[in-house]
């Protein structure tokens, strides 16, 4: 699947600036590919590296934050065939992956999941559970914004090495 994306990213015609914003974005990808794609394939200093991936990871996240929801109901009311068999395996995993930890730990479990540089957990996870499951713009921006900081810091720290960041 990465290499698919990849190789679709990469064909066009694009910078690599544009190329690692983007797959930042991608739900697989985000930081865990973006980053190090910048870092590794472009050469950028991991400070450039860093603020687009960032950047790009968070677009989403926000994206997703306002949107998810209104866009959920309106596939689930128009109940479109395949649009809506998918938003409601994506509420039922949202709801199952997300209240054990909203349950634990409050808002605090969004920054939680969205820390966690994993498939399956990451912005794009943080995102939809503070959607889904209505926690305050307040808390939650705050949130996937320190998270999607973290899991930075973790994917750049494997990236380069602890020493070299230092």
């Amino acid at each position: 699947m990465h290499e698919a994306v990849l190789h679709f990213f990469t064909s066009l015609s694009l910078s690599p600036e544009t190329i690692t914003f983007l797959l930042s974005m991608t739900p697989i990808g985000e930081l865990r590919l973006g980053l190090p794609w910048g870092i590794e394939v472009y050469n950028f200093p991991w400070q450039k590296a860093f603020v687009i991936a960032f950047l790009g990871n968070n677009l989403v996240n926000f994206i997703l934050y306002f949107l998810g929801l209104p866009a959920a109901n309106f596939f689930e009311r128009k109940n479109f065939w395949i649009f809506s068999k998918i938003v409601v395996a994506v509420r039922k995993y949202v709801h199952r992956k997300g209240e054990k930890y909203l349950e634990k730990w409050g808002s605090w479990g969004v920054f939680i999941v969205a820390l966690i540089p994993l498939p399956g957990f990451g912005g794009w996870s943080g995102s939809l559970i503070a959607a889904f499951l209505g926690i305050e713009y307040r808390y939650a921006v705050p949130a996937l914004v320190g998270g999607t900081l973290v899991a930075g810091l973790i994917v750049l720290a494997s990236t380069l090495g602890i020493n070299n960041l230092l």
